[in-house]
């Protein structure tokens, strides 16, 4: 995908090439957004792309976002790369604290509707 692409290209110095697949990645997004779409990923990945920008507060924005739209990976944003300038941000962990809520909820919902099916 277009934004690790450009994550590992902005860490190697080439900031000019990953800027313009961020870049092609945010009108993507805005395209997808703007047509519809309601599903995290587009807001997910323009929360990476800001994070890889530098800009927390938009990138904390945008995921706060995509977990209203449904993101749940709280597990692998905690070792993704990605997000590593994000990870000490008190927003970011409360974030990832709220979303680990929800996936323990589901959890328990899904054991209790299994013990109904037995």
């Amino acid at each position: 995908d277009r934004q690790r692409l450009g994550f590992t290209l902005w860490n190697l110095g080439n900031q000019s090439e990953a800027e313009s697949l961020l870049s092609e990645s945010v009108r993507i997004c805005e395209r997808g957004i703007a047509a519809g779409d309601q599903t995290y990923g587009p807001r997910e990945v323009m929360s990476m792309v800001q994070a890889i920008r530098g800009n927390r507060e938009e990138a904390l924005k945008w995921l706060e976002k995509a977990i209203e739209a449904g993101w749940r990976w709280y597990d692998v944003a905690l070792k993704d790369p990605v997000w590593d300038n994000l990870r000490e941000d008190p927003g970011f962990q409360q974030l990832m604290a709220e979303v680990e809520v929800k996936v323990d909820e589901m959890r328990r919902l899904a054991v209790e509707m299994e013990k109904e099916w037995e």
